[in-house]
């Protein structure tokens, strides 16, 4: 909207309220409405009267409200008939005044005084010395700012004291500029924000893009005035240029209530400014949000619930799209901000009576207790009850917000403590981020061991193949599996057996020490062994004969021998075969074997004697017979068999030593004398030995009748 006028070269728009006042050199003209109303509308004016020769020189300067004009004084005149209030005849040459409309105060400036005026009746209230022309005042809270020679200065009114702000520089004229806060806006081209003692209140700097000759604050924004444009900005840093409106020859910029009126040569144009909820929808729209919330603080407040609502959208809005640009803490700040309902910050509680909800179904399951039984007493609630779904809900969002801003070990935190993560859809995140540990701990939280004990195994076998990334190399080891079975040895044992095959091998000590620390029956651990594993069989009895010999059973001890057996069997038949069995001869297997035969004691020696070739090994039989307490016949194939008097007369030693009784009841130390009888009626020896034999089942026949033949 514009108003035209009369061409004038000294014409003006001197107030912006209901009436337009327009100043022509000496005259008044009042404009209004043609229909009533309070403010400024995009409506027609007609012109309602002129006063002509109302001040003997041109107005300079008005103010509204009531007509304060300066041209030979100050004057103040009521609207709307002008009738004269007061002059203030003392006013005579001033160049500068400021009006405070809070306490009424009037303050003019002189060549080198200023006066200070007080309102309702204008009684002088003080003057003060100022050392040099005043080209610009204003209030500025208590105190005046002042802009004389080439700088800004705060006049203390309450002790006539003067403080330097900072130079205004010479080129242009000063401009001092009051804000809605009480603070200044100085400068020119660089605008500068004082407080009301002229300290610097930011280190922020309003740039223009030429030094302006008047401004106006039409809150939140600062409107400048230049030659051939209106720039209007936005009072917050980084105080950006919101709009440029491009008009010639403009002369004056006067603000109103509701408007802001451009004076050009012969028309004046009114800005009217867009509604502020308007506006607020704009810069959402636009991604402006920090200044769409700081238009939301204009809000009337009559609409303090809209005010509320629109900033907890516009927060939420802000939140996202600086979470989705990796700004994760100030995104949080607006989450906070916008007083929405915040799920993270209810997680205990939701996770607390979820869980609870479990703890009954249990308890109910436990004691046989039906649902309708408990009609009356409180109702169990279902696993897909609200609060169940709601902390399903919140532990998905939680763990996908940590995934994605970066926080694998949170979110591994959060899956090792009690939570309800959706399996389905967390599975399918954490396996395509390959944030393995995480998926472990999920499956791991949902129970899911053989999920959880497969994917351990493909990584392990990925690592052996080196067909993964380094990180899941050092990260997956063996090891890792026999952590995570050690909690389940009490609760699924065969699960724990068949995975622990994958280490058994490369971590046999380790992992048989799994074993024996979960309880696992040394039976069950040894018969799965013997199908599965029986190359590890021996390795594991071996190790449980060490760590706890008197807790393995006879019958483990028996499996143990056997195993040695088997093997010294095989090397017996292979050099055979090449014919380079030789039966002195101790390889390690044989070492082994005869060692295990003579330290233990729990094993059945009958069962071992049978497997005895008829051709050999008789060192192991003559050990097997002496745990049978046949040292007779132990003694006969030392003497006769294998011709070593020097281990039949060691035999006999340890006889003597332990405290075993022959089965005649005769003490061990007579095992002498049955040596000396063995070497002195070597035939009758042999033929008890043979008949003594055959009843032990050792031999068939024809095997006795070679060994006596042979002696």
């Amino acid at each position: 909207m514009y108003i035209s006028y009369q061409n004038s070269s000294r014409s003006s728009v001197v107030n912006v309220d209901d009436p337009i006042v327009l100043s022509f050199d000496s005259h008044l003209s009042f404009l209004s409405y043609i229909s009533s109303a309070s403010e400024l509308r995009q409506e027609p004016y007609v012109l309602e009267t002129t006063v002509s020769g109302f001040s003997k020189k041109p107005i300079v300067s008005m103010k509204s409200c009531f007509c304060l004009s300066l041209s030979e004084s100050i004057a103040f005149h009521k609207l709307p008939n002008l009738e004269t209030v007061a002059v203030i005849t003392k006013a005579k040459g001033a160049n500068a005044y400021s009006w405070d409309d809070r306490r009424d105060f009037l303050c003019f400036g002189f060549l080198v005084v200023s006066e200070l005026f007080r309102g309702r009746g204008f009684v002088e209230v003080r003057d003060f010395g100022v050392p040099d022309t005043v080209k610009s005042i204003s209030w500025c809270g208590d105190n005046i700012c002042l802009a004389i020679r080439k700088e800004y200065v705060i006049l203390n009114t309450a002790n006539g004291t003067f403080s330097e702000v900072f130079p205004s520089g010479r080129v242009s004229p000063p401009l001092v500029t009051s804000l809605p806060s009480g603070d200044l806006l100085l400068g020119k081209n660089i605008g500068v924000f004082v407080d009301q003692n002229g300290k610097l209140l930011q280190t922020e700097r309003i740039c223009w893009s030429e030094a302006p000759t008047a401004i106006v604050i039409q809150n939140p924004y600062a409107i400048a005035l230049f030659p051939r444009r209106v720039e209007v900005r936005l009072l917050r840093s980084p105080y950006p240029l919101i709009q440029t409106v491009v008009l010639q020859n403009i002369r004056h910029l006067v603000k109103s209530n509701s408007a802001v009126i451009v004076d050009l040569d012969n028309s004046a144009h009114v800005l009217f400014p867009v509604s502020i909820g308007a506006q607020i929808v704009q810069l959402t729209a636009s991604g402006n949000f920090e200044e769409a919330i700081a238009l939301c603080k204009l809000l009337p407040p009559e609409d303090s619930s809209l005010r509320a609502a629109k900033e907890s959208s516009i927060h939420t809005r802000f939140a996202h799209y600086l979470f989705e640009n990796g700004s994760y803490e100030e995104a949080m700040e607006h989450i906070l901000a916008s007083q929405v309902d915040i799920t993270h910050k209810r997680r205990p509680g939701i996770i607390e009576k979820a869980t609870s909800e479990g703890t009954e179904e249990v308890i109910s399951d436990a004691v046989g207790k039906s649902k309708k039984s408990n009609k009356g007493h409180g109702v169990i609630l279902p696993l897909n009850s609200g609060a169940r779904e709601m902390a399903a809900i919140l532990d998905t969002a939680l763990l996908q917000a940590l995934l994605h801003t970066g926080q694998s070990g949170a979110a591994v935190d959060l899956l090792k403590g009690v939570n309800y993560c959706d399996v389905n859809i967390c599975e399918e995140i954490l396996m395509k981020s390959k944030i393995y540990s995480a998926l472990l701990e999920l499956f791991k939280s949902n129970s899911m061991h053989h999920e959880a004990l497969k994917l351990l195994k493909q990584l392990l076998e990925d690592s052996k193949s080196n067909q993964s990334k380094t990180d899941v190399t050092e990260l997956f080891s063996p090891e890792l599996i026999i952590e995570y079975l050690k909690p389940l040895c009490r609760t699924d044992p065969m699960l724990v057996l068949e995975y622990s095959m994958l280490v058994l091998e490369s971590c046999p000590t380790q992992t048989i020490d799994l074993f024996l620390s979960g309880n696992i029956s040394a039976d069950l651990v040894n018969s799965y062994l013997k199908q599965h594993a029986p190359n590890m069989q021996g390795r594991y009895l071996e190790l449980m004969m060490g760590m706890n010999e008197t807790a393995v059973s006879g019958n483990l001890q028996n499996e143990m021998l056997q195993i040695y057996l088997s093997e010294v069997l095989d090397l017996h038949a292979a050099q055979s075969a090449q014919q380079k069995w030789d039966d002195k001869d101790h390889p390690p297997e044989r070492k082994k074997l005869l060692s295990a035969l003579e330290s233990i004691s729990g094993y059945n020696p009958q069962t071992l004697l049978k497997r005895l070739p008829r051709d050999a090994l008789y060192e192991e039989r003559a050990v097997i017979l002496g745990k049978m307490n046949q040292h007779e016949l132990a003694l006969s194939i030392y003497v006769h068999k294998f011709y070593a008097p020097d281990l039949a007369l060691a035999y006999c030693d340890r006889i003597h030593e332990s405290i075993s009784y022959l089965p005649s009841g005769k003490p061990s130390s007579n095992i002498y004398l049955t040596l000396l009888q063995i070497y002195l009626n070597p035939k009758k020896s042999a033929k008890d030995f043979a008949k003594r034999i055959v009843a032990l089942g050792s031999f068939k026949l024809g095997g006795v009748f070679v060994l006596m033949d042979e002696t």
